[in-house]
């Protein structure tokens, strides 16, 4: 939901529909800092590192509208780095003393996920090409805390190799569907990419099959609804009737 509202700041001309964005992002933050989550705050800062290099490389937008947004996103780094700098009201010893900024900071001892990565792609990764969960991690852990990786570990390697084909079928897909959007409707597509952005990313640091399997229908129905957007729109050299 905080990715599809993210989606929303983006790709979205309605104001109600960004008020609401905020406030979505307001309390899955909120949540984060309840929960220690330490993959969203990372997942919302990439996608929308994604979304202002997007804008800025496409060239249908405004010069204006890019050099306005440029100076936005530029006040608010500023302003954080120094309420940051400044400890303004106490807000950085405040966020320093939250068990969130331990484990963003690895102060409380947990497993890195480049640690469990590495243990996987370097262990006994050929040994067991039809998984059973025998693969040896990091720490001894039981999850690779990746889509894709816990797969193989689990169900092997034709399992995987079908995860990853519907990766990038996905991907492929969106793009597709981004493009003729734009040039046969001019709708913007950028809510639905947005989101499978972010979901792609959570995926990848996430154990996301084995934890919470129905996550996962989230990006099947995504593709689904622009496979049939697709399927409405003419073809690269039709006429739209």
């Amino acid at each position: 939901l905080a990715v599809l509202a993210l989606g929303w700041l983006f790709a979205e001309r309605s104001r109600r529909k960004k008020v609401l964005a905020v406030l979505v992002l307001g309390i899955a933050l909120f949540a984060t800092m309840l929960y220690q989550n330490r993959t969203l705050p990372i997942v919302l800062i990439l996608v929308s590192a994604a979304g202002l290099c997007g804008i800025f490389l496409n060239r249908a937008v405004p010069a204006k509208q890019k050099r306005r947004l440029a100076g936005a996103a530029a006040v608010a780094v500023g302003t954080l780095l120094l309420l940051w700098i400044t400890d303004l009201g106490g807000l950085r010893t405040w966020l320093q003393g939250t068990a969130l900024y331990a484990r963003m900071t690895g102060a409380i001892g947990e497993d890195s996920r480049f640690a469990i990565w590495g243990s996987f792609l370097s262990g006994d990764l050929w040994k067991y090409p039809f998984g059973g969960d025998q693969i040896a991690l990091y720490g001894g852990g039981h999850y690779v805390h990746n889509c894709w990786m816990d797969i193989y570990r689990r169900t092997g390697v034709v399992p995987f190799l079908t995860a990853f084909l519907f990766t990038l079928a996905a991907v492929g897909t969106a793009r597709a569907f981004s493009r003729r959007c734009r040039e046969n409707t001019g709708e913007n597509a950028g809510l639905l990419r947005f989101t499978l952005l972010g979901l792609l990313l959570i995926f990848s640091v996430e154990p996301v099959v084995e934890a919470n399997p129905y996550v996962f229908y989230i990006p099947l129905l995504l593709v689904g609804a622009m496979r049939g957007r697709l399927a409405g729109l003419p073809h690269d050299g039709e006429e739209q009737k």
